[in-house]
């Protein structure tokens, strides 16, 4: 790692930020002993390399992710789901380097489970989840963005080709709310066991949001939600329609939405299913907007394979459970493309006892 040295802490950051190592927003100046104090919270050598970033396939140690979290304002609870968090973004399932440098507006969305969601900093799981308020989720999706500026290269313009870019490239991370939700966990439905704590990040547009305003809170309700998510995910000009049903999409239910969905005998995996279905257009529909395209086709009054998909199987809807109570839900659909679909990875958190340094 390089290390630079100043004459003041004023122009120390103000190196940094005409370096492009920054976001554009105030850090915390990274020196050598806030760096050694952060990487003390986890039991691993300042040396070792957690994963490669791309573009610039720069080595993730443990130093340089724990000057990513001091810049970011993080505390040393923090850190643990920030190195989980890049552990899974430097899965080859995840595309980094593809998510980085597409002209699409992506960004790597951090999902916790488990007792991290408390213990590293009561990360938001409610009212606001993606917005400004809460120092865990802030500081650990900004610090994360900062590790893929610092070691991974993103740069606008160069590296990072994006055309209108997101703003969720300075942060996004959230907790599932568990209690709050009539299905299980999100890493339970994965495998894991209640106890673990999990992170699952996926690269993913800003949110869109979803409304329904309950009118009986009954199966029709339910229903109608289904073809409002549906509809949003496969509506011309998505990612998803326009690459043939790739990649995946979060689908964030509020906990109102969410009852409605289980009053009416719908479970995680039965919705997953009803959504994959319904995300649909007409063929001819399609035709209108992306004729030329190898899976689009003019519709042949004697072909009854009229509809185009937008998701090709239930395992492509990663659905949690999250936000206030209300008449909005959301979705944060993928890029559809890249060599793996540029899917959700999941990785378990080890919450490290502290060290007596610490």
């Amino acid at each position: 790692m390089t290390i630079l040295q100043s004459n003041t802490e004023e122009i120390a950051i103000e190196e940094l930020h005409q370096r492009g190592c920054t976001d554009g927003l105030p850090i915390v100046l990274p020196t050598l002993e806030k760096v050694k104090t952060m990487a003390q919270r986890v039991d691993i050598d300042l040396d070792m390399v957690i994963g490669i970033m791309g573009p610039r396939e720069g080595a993730a140690s443990i130093e340089k992710v724990a000057a990513a979290a001091v810049m970011a304002g993080c505390l040393p609870d923090h850190f643990p789901v920030l190195v989980a968090a890049v552990k899974a973004v430097c899965d080859k399932a995840f595309d980094l380097t593809e998510v980085n440098q597409t002209t699409h507006s992506l960004a790597p969305v951090i999902l916790v489970n488990g007792p991290a969601s408390v213990e590293c900093g009561n990360i938001n799981h409610s009212f606001g989840i993606l917005g400004p308020g809460n120092r865990a989720s802030a500081c650990i999706g900004r610090a994360l963005s900062l590790a893929l500026i610092n070691i991974g290269g993103r740069h606008p313009g160069t590296t990072d080709m994006a055309i209108y870019s997101s703003p969720t490239k300075f942060t996004a991370c959230f907790a599932e709310d568990e209690s709050g939700s009539p299905f299980d966990p999100y890493h339970v439905s994965k495998g894991y066991a209640h106890e673990d704590s999990t992170v699952t990040v996926i690269g993913a547009e800003s949110p869109h949001s979803i409304i329904l305003e309950p009118t009986s809170h009954g199966k029709g309700d339910a229903e109608r939600l289904i073809l409002c998510i549906a509809g949003a995910i496969a509506n011309p000009g998505s990612n998803h329609i326009y690459r043939g049903g790739g990649g995946g999409v979060l689908v964030v239910l509020n906990p109102e939405h969410a009852e409605i969905l289980s009053s009416a005998g719908f479970d995680r995996r039965r919705i997953q299913h009803a959504i994959c279905e319904k995300s649909v257009m007409e063929q001819d529909l399609a035709f209108k907007y992306y004729a030329g395209l190898n899976h689009v086709q003019e519709k042949d009054s004697a072909d009854n394979a009229s509809q185009l998909h937008a998701l090709n199987n239930p395992n492509q809807v990663m659905l949690v459970v999250a936000g206030g109570r209300g008449s909005y839900s959301m979705i944060m659909p993928t890029w559809a493309y890249a060599p793996h679909g540029n899917l959700p990875v999941t990785r378990k958190i080890d919450l490290f006892p502290s060290c007596p340094a610490y």
